[in-house]
């Protein structure tokens, strides 16, 4: 469904540049789709690599590892 979200996003946006030759234009409409399905793929992993560790558990104890009781949520 978010596939589908992007293609039609890189299509609008692609069409707002008014390309003036059809190669130029599937061009930067398949850029456009690969940096959309880039994010639409790796986003998760970036997530769990980077933000996932330091938001879970109460909101009261964010970001204090300083605790003895520290483990980090997998």
């Amino acid at each position: 469904l978010i596939s589908q979200l992007y293609y039609w996003i890189a299509g609008k946006l692609t069409d707002l540049e008014r390309h003036k030759y059809q190669t130029v234009y599937d061009g930067s409409l398949t850029i456009k789709i690969y940096l959309f399905q880039f994010a639409n793929f790796y986003s998760t992993l970036f997530y769990i690599a980077f933000f996932k560790g330091k938001f879970d558990g109460y909101p009261s104890t964010y970001g204090e590892p300083s605790s003895s009781n520290f483990t980090e949520q997998v």
